[in-house]
């Protein structure tokens, strides 16, 4: 929910937006390689985008 990670909601059109969030790596994770998908939708599941990139 990016309205709970820092950006104010509703957004607008035209506007730049700055959205951060983390993802804890902790040791007891097994030592594998990724491609991890990270999407954020608006209210009618549209993307308001979508990244992929390995880990």
């Amino acid at each position: 929910d990016g309205c709970k990670s820092g950006i104010q909601c509703p957004i607008q059109n035209g506007q730049q937006y700055h959205y951060q969030n983390s993802l804890p790596v902790k040791s007891e994770y097994p030592p594998i390689k990724l491609t991890v998908e990270w999407e954020l939708k608006d209210d009618n599941k549209n993307d308001l985008f979508c990244i992929r990139f390995p880990v």
